[in-house]
C-alpha cells in the first residue's frame, strides 16, 4: 500500500466521520454514549439511547447504523440486545486532524 493510498483511505474515513456528525440527532447519541463511557457504563441499548435522546427506537437505530458505518460507534450482541459504545480510536482520529486548527486558534488568541 502506497502512502497516497493510505492518505486517501484516511481522508475517506474522516469524511464519513464528519458526515455522520453533521446531524444533531447523531451528535446527541454520541454525547449520551460519551456520558455512559465517562460513568464507566457498559454500553447502551438502542432503547436506552432512544429514551435518553427523546427519539424513537427506529430513528435511533438508523442513526446508529450511520455512526457504526463511520466507525464512531461499535456494537456487540449480548443475548438479544445490541449494546453500543463509542469507538475512541475514531474519535482520536478526528481530534488528530483538528489539532492544528485548535493550535492556530490558541496562537491567534494569545497574539
Amino acid at each position: 500500500m502506497t502512502a497516497m493510498t493510505r492518505q486517501l483511505e484516511a481522508d475517506s474515513g474522516l469524511e464519513r466521520c464528519f458526515s455522520a456528525v453533521a446531524f444533531g440527532e447523531r451528535r446527541a447519541l454520541l454525547e449520551r454514549l460519551l456520558d455512559d463511557h465517562l460513568d464507566a457504563g457498559d454500553g447502551m441499548t438502542i432503547t436506552a439511547l432512544a429514551q435518553a435522546t427523546g427519539t424513537t427506537r427506529f430513528t435511533a437505530s438508523r442513526h446508529l447504523a450511520v455512526l457504526r458505518a463511520a466507525g464512531l460507534v461499535r456494537a456487540e450482541l449480548r443475548g438479544t440486545r445490541r449494546v453500543h459504545r463509542l469507538d475512541l480510536d475514531a474519535i482520536a482520529a478526528i481530534d488528530d486532524w483538528l489539532q492544528p486548527f485548535i493550535a492556530a486558534s490558541w496562537a491567534a488568541d494569545v497574539a
